[in-house]
């Protein structure tokens, strides 16, 4: 990201990478510690989007 949008520079001999690898990146360790803690991330996710989407926020935006 900061590649591309910000203000770093690629080093000679490093390749761009696609923003696919980088959010798999941040998503590898997210992983290992629901893991490890026995966290289903699935049930979170749900959870999260059924309280976030369609309670708290669900007059927070225009539907399309």
């Amino acid at each position: 990201m900061l590649h591309k949008y910000g203000h770093k520079k690629l080093k000679e001999n490093e390749k761009e990478s696609s923003l696919g690898e980088e959010l798999a990146d941040v998503l590898f360790p997210i992983i290992c510690i629901a893991n490890r803690e026995g966290i289903n991330l699935q049930e979170a996710w749900d959870k999260m989007i059924k309280e976030r989407l369609y309670k708290r926020d669900n007059k927070r935006y225009t539907r399309k």
